[in-house]
């Protein structure tokens, strides 16, 4: 990155190519790791979002189906 920019930062030339690939090592490994737990966290947040809306849908029908049942016995009681 330094390159990209033309920097040049002093402490960095006894910088060798093992300590690139280590350090590329250790930055790829926590990213895959980050990668897993927050797809684990999404993956249980959208679960949890999914519950939350069926059971909305399951009070919202239930509410309908009673305001017509309602509606029916009313227009039976009129007859």
């Amino acid at each position: 990155m330094t390159a990209y920019f033309s920097v040049q930062i002093e402490e960095l030339n006894n910088y060798t190519s093992k300590d690139y690939w280590y350090t590329f090592a250790v930055i790829m490994g926590l990213s895959i790791l980050a990668l897993f737990f927050f797809s684990r966290l999404l993956m249980y947040v959208t679960e949890t979002l999914d519950s939350w809306v069926k059971g909305c849908g399951l009070y919202f029908k239930r509410s309908i189906f009673e305001l017509r049942l309602r509606k029916a016995e009313e227009v039976e009681d009129e007859k």
